[in-house]
């Protein structure tokens, strides 16, 4: 017995015992669905821009109640099929709403799961293209002028549709035979034809694998766009933090304690050799959060601690803020 490794151990072990009751039997609880599509790089790029958001969500796939769900996420490379599909009608029956993108809108006959207000012309002809978003989905963190998209959309022309965003495509491929001096050819003044984002009823169908370029570029305007198109359906979150893209939190449900356990994560991993290392352990201070819960809050302390904290109310929502933690604090949170 190596007592040096079992003493490491213990300090984990010694945090997890002061919390320990506070998981025990809790049940995982959002709003959001995520459909998993086993496909590492659509799937990871979908949930990483959940994550960075601070988005609390459900993987679904083996999931039999939806009644907690107002909106489900569908990546790009997910395969439908009509169990599925019959399921997700269902639910959009109900009042659902459904974020859609790539190529998972399509059948394997290239047929449409779902009526999207467009017809399918076919896949991209060009490398690359560039979105330019619209009225409704701008705002400070997005700019208004066309930005790129490192592969190109599937071509949709809308026929009865709300237009969210649109898309310029580039003047031509960037081959040997012809050559721009940029790294990407520039696009054309004149909008497509094709649009990039609509919307209708509720349906949102994003013709780009956003998910996929964001797992391989990374590039936070793809993200910050994501966010935005979400948050046109996702106006109700159970919980909202103020935190950065390397904060994490996750709600879990305790009923028989008649109560909520938030947890906020912060901390960030440095590339070192072929391992994410976490060793940079910083405060983080006057962290504000959004309660949306359909309860009567009493009462929110912090885990480890019980430090209680000041309660404010508006408008249906209980807001709170946590004067500072380091790496993790749980918020207990009683009704």
């Amino acid at each position: 017995m190596d007592l040096e490794t079992y003493r490491n151990i213990g300090h984990a072990f010694d945090y997890v015992e002061k919390i320990e009751e506070y998981g025990i039997g809790g049940k995982h609880i959002s709003n959001i669905g995520y459909y998993y599509p086993f496909n590492i790089r659509s799937g990871e790029g979908t949930a990483r821009m959940l994550l960075e958001n601070q988005i609390n969500f459900n993987v679904i796939n083996r999931l039999e109640d939806w009644s907690d769900l107002e909106t489900i996420i569908i990546p790009s490379a997910t395969q439908l099929n009509n169990k599925i599909v019959s399921k997700l009608n269902s639910f959009l029956e109900r009042g659902g709403k459904l974020l859609i993108m790539g190529k998972s809108i399509l059948n394997n006959n290239n047929n449409l799961w779902f009526d999207i207000g467009a017809k399918y012309i076919g896949k991209p002809k060009h490398d690359i293209d560039y979105t330019v978003i619209n009225q409704k989905i701008k705002g400070n963190d997005l700019v208004e002028s066309p930005f790129l998209n490192y592969k190109a959309a599937h071509r949709f022309k809308v026929q009865d549709a709300e237009i969210l965003a649109s898309i310029k495509e580039p003047y031509f491929n960037r081959t040997r035979a012809s050559f721009s001096s940029h790294q990407n050819t520039p696009y054309k003044l004149k909008d497509s034809e094709y649009s990039a984002i609509f919307k209708k009823g509720n349906i949102i169908y994003i013709a780009h694998n956003l998910d996929v370029m964001y797992f391989s570029s990374g590039a936070r305007i793809h993200r910050d766009l994501f966010k935005k198109v979400l948050d046109i359906f996702h106006r109700n979150p159970m919980v909202k933090v103020d935190l950065q893209s390397s904060g994490r939190i996750n709600l879990l449900h305790q009923p028989e304690k008649s109560r909520y356990v938030l947890h906020l994560l912060y901390a960030t991993p440095i590339q070192r050799g072929r391992a994410q290392v976490i060793e940079d352990l910083v405060p983080i201070y006057d962290t504000d959060v959004q309660i949306n819960l359909k309860k009567n809050i009493k009462k929110v302390f912090t885990v480890p601690g019980k430090k209680k904290l000041k309660i404010k109310k508006r408008n249906g929502k209980t807001f709170v803020m946590v004067p500072k933690f380091k790496a993790h604090v749980a918020l207990v949170i009683e009704y």
